[in-house]
Order: structure tokens, then C-alpha cells, then sequence
């Protein structure tokens, strides 16, 4: 994962391959997530998934004022919804996307965010999605977020129609 993350390193303003770099790291949050699935923590001893409930529903809320505050003005809301998100996105640890963003993100200041502001963007993402809320917070280390793996639909069905990206 390290040398795929390195390919879409974030040049610092001034250095020529800037608007490369921006394309770069803007791709690899629509289409880089690995296939590995999660090992270990949802009930009955399958892969816990973000249709367990993996996030509060408070910190989906700060993930919007964060995302509003430092993402929006480079992103629309509707690049992480529905088809635009989920097919690149399903089934892919949640560890892949926390990576990406906190190492990507914002593109001015990469990693200048506290992790668990990222982990409440990711948060604010799943609820664009429709993905339930639960009572445990998302975590805030790749490591933890390793046993999570991100899914979309209905809890044991098949999945739900995207619903229309919001105006944002």
C-alpha cells in the first residue's frame, strides 16, 4: 500500500507537477481502495461492515462542519455519493480511505487535520451514504480501522438505489 500511496504524493505549492498532483490524489479517492477485506468484529464473528453501525451519528455531524470548513471548497458533496463513490469504494477496508485522506488532504496542507477529524469526515461521507449510524465511534489509527470494511446497501440484503447527491 505504501508504494501505492506514494505515487499520488502531494507536491508543495510552487513545484511544477502541482495540478498533476491535484488530479492524482482527487483520483485515488474515487478509485484506490484495496480489495483485502477486514479480518475480525462484526456480530457473530463476521467482518464488521458500515452497515454495523460503525460511527455516532455527533461525529458524522463534526465530519460535516469539518468537511464544510476544509473539504468543500475543492469538493462537492456529490463526488462521494451513490455511483460516483460506492462502486470504487465498496468492499474495500476502511483503513484504504482513512489513509488516503489523512495523507492527501486538504491538498494545501496535507495531514494537517487531527485524526479524529478525519475519522469524522469518513464518518460524514457514510451518512451521505445512507449507512446507519451507531453508538461506537469510528476510530480514529488505520490500524483499528483495518477490522471495518466498507459496504453499502441494507444489513443482509442487497442494496439500496443511490439516492440523489445532495446540493451542497
Amino acid at each position: 500500500m505504501h508504494r501505492r500511496l506514494a505515487r499520488f504524493r502531494v507536491s508543495r505549492p510552487g513545484n511544477p507537477g502541482r495540478i498533476a498532483a491535484t488530479a492524482a490524489a482527487a483520483a485515488a479517492l474515487l478509485v484506490l481502495p484495496s480489495s483485502s477485506p477486514a479480518q475480525d468484529g462484526g456480530p457473530g464473528g463476521e467482518a464488521a461492515t458500515t452497515l454495523d453501525g460503525v460511527f455516532t451519528a455527533e461525529q458524522a455531524e463534526r465530519g460535516e462542519e469539518v468537511f464544510s470548513e476544509t473539504c468543500a471548497r475543492c469538493h462537492p458533496t456529490s463526488r462521494f455519493v451513490g455511483a460516483t463513490f460506492q462502486p470504487s469504494w465498496s468492499q474495500a477496508p476502511v483503513s484504504t480511505l482513512f489513509t488516503i485522506v489523512r495523507t492527501q488532504m486538504p491538498f494545501d496542507n496535507p495531514g494537517s487535520l487531527d485524526r479524529d477529524e478525519y475519522a469524522a469526515v469518513l464518518a460524514y461521507l457514510f451518512e451521505l451514504n445512507d449507512l446507519p449510524a451507531g453508538d461506537r465511534r469510528l476510530p480514529a489509527s488505520a490500524d483499528s480501522l483495518r477490522a471495518f470494511t466498507i459496504r453499502f446497501g441494507t444489513p443482509g440484503g442487497g442494496g439500496a438505489p443511490p439516492r440523489p447527491p445532495p446540493d451542497r
